[in-house]
């Protein structure tokens, strides 16, 4: 079993990956392409699963990497059936060009979320890739449902770590996640092992924007400190609230394999910051009225 991927491969993977890549597609660059690679070759991996497929591009990326590691399933999930960048292209086409990987097999489940992985995916995971929704509590949402299906010492890889500094593309979900996580369990990028030969990889030249999370031997008491999340204000778009049939489901999903106390965050969480958006019922005092009030407050202020 090979846990270095060899200079010829390398040096093809970072052509086919250049004229691939822009800055436009939201997905990893070279940086992350590094990160990914390094925690690969050390995990071994046989059964791998990404959770947010888009274009296909970290999917093939990961086969490709993989091919020279050791053979493996991989098992891709998105919610579209389109690419949200590209909606005249499915979701996954890139796989159609990835890099041979005969060792590897590939699939994309379309129309799944988090919570359909099991149903898919009989073998404890070894390496689990998350770059779905970023909005909080997504990602939490999406690790707390892989998380017991994973292999002891099997690793979640959180992607976009940075969009909290975002000002376009504001989401607080990877690095709410990581607030919560012990450090003894944390995987950062300047942790692992550097790729020399990935410094050619096209980059958005933000290091640091991808991170991991270490599965202890009793997920459930990770779980219990990741939890602490739900508690802290969620950014979903109000057009994007989880809905009741969800919520409920992944309620029971959390009950079933952490406890109630797990189960009770998530539910406090929903009371806060997902109720339905109310609109304010028309004023019964006529226009006229609540101007001249405006008027006077505003003139006693500025007296």
């Amino acid at each position: 079993m090979n846990t270095q991927v060899n200079l010829e491969a390398k040096t093809e993977f970072v052509e086919w990956f250049n004229q691939r890549w822009n800055n436009r597609m939201g997905a990893i660059d070279g940086f992350d392409v590094a990160f990914i690679g390094a925690l690969l070759a050390s995990q071994k991996s046989s059964t791998i699963v990404e959770i947010g497929c888009a274009s296909g591009l970290s999917t093939a990326v990961i086969a490709s990497l993989q091919e020279q590691i050791s053979p493996a399933r991989l098992t891709s999930f998105d919610i579209d059936d389109r690419f949200y960048e590209d909606r005249t292209k499915p979701v996954g086409y890139l796989i159609e060009e990835a890099l041979p990987h005969p060792s590897v097999d590939v699939s994309i489940q379309t129309g799944k979320v988090s919570l359909d992985v099991g149903e898919h995916v009989s073998d404890p995971i070894d390496f689990c890739f998350i770059d779905a929704a970023h909005k909080h509590p997504w990602p939490l949402i999406d690790t707390l449902a892989v998380l017991p299906l994973m292999k002891p010492g099997g690793v979640v890889v959180q992607h976009d770590l940075k969009m909290f500094l975002s000002v376009d593309f504001y989401a607080t979900g990877p690095k709410i996640l990581l607030d919560q996580t012990p450090p003894k369990s944390q995987i950062r990028h300047g942790s692992v092992a550097s790729v020399p030969e990935f410094k050619n990889l096209k980059t958005r030249g933000r290091d640091g924007n991808i991170y991991a999370i270490r599965v202890p031997e009793d997920y459930r008491q990770l779980g219990a400190k990741l939890c602490q999340g739900f508690y802290l204000g969620w950014d979903v778009a109000p057009s994007k609230k989880i809905s009741k049939q969800f919520a409920d489901r992944f309620i029971d999903f959390l009950s079933l394999h952490y406890g109630p106390a797990v189960a009770r965050s998530f539910k406090i969480g929903m009371k806060r910051y997902n109720s339905p958006i109310r609109t304010p019922a028309p004023s019964s005092e006529p226009q006229g009225h609540a101007t001249s009030i405006s008027r006077k407050i505003v003139n006693k202020l500025t007296k």
